[in-house]
């Protein structure tokens, strides 16, 4: 396993060898020679898809029927994936020859999500773009160069500052093309892009090992949830009970947006709270799922608190120990009680008549949710740890691109 330290070692020893020996108006000189500042419509030919040849659904077909039409939900980590993709008629995508997208090519997001972008390296299927997209084609400098370049905070920095922070952030064809690239010698290019690979190459490994001790983490704590309420704790006497024999859901209050006043209770949607207002319905404490759209999260709220209307709370807990409560809920698959074909509902009824294996006695609730708790608590800490390095291998990769972009890596 490669550690955050041990990569940070490696490129020290990289980069302490070389330095940054100035920069001109549009020249940087690196100790391999001059690198020259151009714009990114010298550097390839950008096309985007042109307005009167747009698409509705109409236009949309199945796979097998037409090309991939790319849309930022295809990126991730500025990599492109295929596993959720839309098509578009073979009539609509040969309307438009001029952003058909090949292996080598970069695309790039230039309206909403913008700054989304990827190296197209493997392409299972035809494709084109969707109007969010522009496509970066003839690219006469090493395609990994730039595109690690457009990846960087440099160029980032150059977009924001064009964009700002308008409503729906849009940055024309014209703007991007004038977006200035640094580029050295086609040898130091490809010594870049070699370095980088390195370092990425160690750090996504890192990466990946901290987000499966994340998932390790969290799925022993549903073991332990699992077990306990699937009724193989042995130290505990479990009955068969209905739902609505143990604790009863109902539907929150509806809260207009223009009738809330800012104060100190929590409103509570189907995501937790998101928000502080004056007043509240329901006294603490309180356990609140998900009725319709975010269903299968459970909340704990330990305030006097409004349930909004896209959630359920529990009404009566029968004499049940509420925290107890709330870890039973987080042991069920809510999901499967939910119904309707457009944003799923979950309907309460379905729950209430199923039954369940259940602890009835008080005592042994609270020591349950003990358990549960101190182990929750575990589970966060461990998290938020694995978390902050994730964060840390994030700034390593920030600090390498941006030192591979003053000539300071080769």
């Amino acid at each position: 396993m490669v550690c955050l330290y041990q990569i940070r070692t490696r490129y020290r020893e990289i980069i302490r060898n070389f330095k940054r020996v100035g920069i001109m108006k549009n020249e940087l000189t690196s100790n391999k020679g001059i690198w020259h500042l151009k714009k990114l419509d010298d550097v390839c030919l950008i096309k985007g898809r042109i307005g009167y040849r747009g698409y509705t659904k109409q236009d949309l077909v199945e796979k097998g029927k037409g090309a991939i039409s790319l849309s930022p939900s295809n990126i991730k980590n500025n990599k492109l994936f295929y596993d959720n993709c839309t098509y578009i008629s073979w009539e609509k995508y040969e309307e438009s020859p001029e952003i058909m997208i090949f292996e080598g090519d970069i695309i790039f997001c230039k309206t909403a999500s913008i700054g989304k972008m990827a190296l197209v390296d493997f392409l299972p299927e035809k494709a084109t773009l969707n109007p969010q997209f522009v496509v970066l084609k003839n690219i006469n400098c090493f395609n990994k160069f730039l595109y690690y370049f457009m990846t960087s905070e440099g160029f980032k920095k150059q977009v924001y500052e064009i964009i700002g922070g308008t409503a729906v952030p849009t940055l024309s064809q014209k703007n991007l093309g004038n977006l200035e690239i640094p580029i050295p010698s086609l040898e130091e290019q490809f010594a870049i892009v070699a370095k980088l690979d390195q370092a990425f190459a160690a750090i996504d490994q890192a990466k990946a090992n901290i987000e499966k001790n994340i998932a390790n983490a969290k799925e022993l704590f549903q073991s332990k949830l699992n077990q306990i309420f699937s009724g193989k704790e042995k130290l505990y006497n479990y009955e068969l009970k209905r739902f609505d024999e143990i604790c009863v859901l109902q539907r929150g209050f509806d809260l207009p947006t223009h009738e809330r006043v800012k104060g100190n209770f929590p409103l509570v949607s189907s995501n937790g709270i998101t928000d502080r207002i004056l007043d509240y319905k329901i006294t603490s404490p309180g356990v609140v799922t998900g009725r319709s759209g975010s269903i299968g999260n459970v909340h704990y709220i330990e305030e006097n608190f409004w349930p909004l209307n896209t959630s359920l709370y529990i009404k009566d807990f029968k004499g049940n120990f509420e925290k107890y409560i709330y870890y039973f809920l987080k042991s069920i698959d809510l999901k499967k009680y939910s119904s309707g074909a457009g944003v799923p509902t979950l309907n309460r009824n379905f729950v209430h008549k199923d039954n369940f294996l259940f602890v009835n006695v008080f005592n042994s609730q609270k020591e349950i949710a003990f358990q549960l708790d101190q182990l929750q608590e575990q589970t966060k800490l461990l998290v938020t740890k694995y978390e902050q390095k994730l964060a840390n291998l994030e700034e390593l990769k920030k600090s390498i691109l941006e030192k591979a972009f003053k000539g300071e890596l080769v």
